[in-house]
């Protein structure tokens, strides 16, 4: 048997999320120092995500 005939039997797969409302994680911006922050949600209600998943082989 060779490497030829064992990737036949190999199923590739990847799958990806897409958010419909911007990245995941932390958003940074710059702020004066003196002044008081500017709080602010980056995830407003109904935002939601993606999944796409796919295979061959």
């Amino acid at each position: 048997m060779t490497w030829n005939n064992e990737w036949h039997k190999v199923v590739w797969s990847d799958e990806k999320k897409i958010n419909l409302d911007g990245p995941d994680g932390f958003s940074y911006y710059w702020h004066d120092l003196r002044k008081e922050e500017d709080i602010f949600s980056t995830r407003p209600l109904g935002g939601g995500s993606v999944m796409i998943w796919a295979s061959f082989g």
